[in-house]
């Protein structure tokens, strides 16, 4: 597990850091389909909607905060970063490193969906595959960086970056108020990012709800202990989410602060909701994408009589696991 303190782990995301944020990637990025979606309204009884991220540019929210953060980088002179990533934040890098004409390094675990990968190297990132697991290459990422004297674009404990993914909460807030709003959480950007949102901009009160695979729960686990704690992984499909959270992150304590609870789903519960929302929605979703709607589903009492965003986060699934989910159910 990565011990690095975050140098800003006191800070707080404020609202004109959203908003600046907001004008900053305007135009660079697309503010996706906020749709109510019947199939689920009907067995939930309530009223569900679904923010469509996985139409990001990239296939990922990621984009947003990756790109906020390499912009901001950008105004600071800074020309070459580098990422670690389970896949999704390093396409947001990636992509905005061409867009921005920057040098991107990418560092991947074995076993990283190859989807992403070649999708990371078509954007013209120098792709690195290090560890065997996300932690394992999270902390030979910061070394490298470190030695190389590069800067390390963190894929959540940043505010500037949480203040990009917060951009997914900014547009909820413009078009609707919620009762509920749920998304999924690994090391919490977006989580982090959409509960601040729903506190700046939400003109009636918001529950939020993370939403974690029961087989990777660091957050979970620090949020039900009050502290940030190392937990051990077993392989999820939710592979985005996965790994445990660095000590000192700026996301933990806002999170703490402003969520209601973080939920688990089963490997199960995401294989049936991919599988769904392919069969009701037609659309294809990665298993971080999924377990939000797994988790409405789920813990349909929560939502009865209520108002319910969920967040769906990508799209980026290796077509070798979506056919082996399809045929196995």
């Amino acid at each position: 597990m990565v011990q690095i303190a975050s140098a800003e782990s006191d800070d707080m995301v404020q609202i004109d850091d959203i908003v600046k944020a907001t004008e900053r990637i305007s135009g660079q990025v697309l503010a996706t389909p906020l749709l109510e979606n019947l199939w689920l309204s009907a067995i939930t009884n309530a009223n569900i909607y679904l923010k469509w991220e996985s139409l990001q540019i990239t296939g990922s929210f990621k984009l947003r905060g990756a790109l906020n953060k390499l912009l901001c980088l950008k105004e600071r002179g800074v020309e070459k970063v580098l990422a670690v990533s389970a896949g999704n934040h390093g396409l947001g890098v990636a992509y905005a490193s061409k867009l921005l004409s920057m040098n991107a390094t990418v560092i991947v675990p074995k076993g990283a969906a190859k989807t992403k990968m070649e999708a990371i190297k078509s954007y013209g990132a120098d792709l690195k595959i290090l560890g065997s697991t996300y932690d394992e290459a999270e902390l030979l990422a910061r070394k490298l960086a470190t030695e190389e004297n590069i800067e390390f674009v963190s894929p959540y404990n940043d505010i500037e970056l949480i203040a990009g993914q917060a951009t997914v909460g900014f547009e909820i807030f413009k078009q609707h108020d919620f009762d509920i709003l749920l998304a999924p959480v690994g090391g919490g950007g977006l989580l982090a990012g959409v509960a601040l949102a729903a506190n700046y901009f939400s003109a009636t009160p918001t529950e939020i709800y993370g939403v974690q695979p029961a087989n990777s729960t660091a957050m979970h686990t620090s949020f039900k202990v009050g502290q940030i704690t190392d937990i051990e992984e077993k392989p999820t499909h939710a592979d985005g989410l996965m790994g445990n959270i660095e000590h000192g992150s700026v996301t933990f304590p806002i999170i703490k602060d402003y969520v209601k609870d973080i939920l688990l789903v089963s490997e199960k519960d995401i294989e049936e909701t991919i599988l769904s929302l392919f069969e009701k929605e037609h659309m294809v979703v990665e298993g971080s994408g999924a377990v939000a709607v797994a988790a409405i589903r789920k813990y349909r009492y929560l939502f009865e009589d209520k108002k319910v965003c969920t967040v769906v986060t990508g799209r980026n699934i290796d077509t070798s696991r979506f056919l082996k989910i399809v045929a196995n159910l």
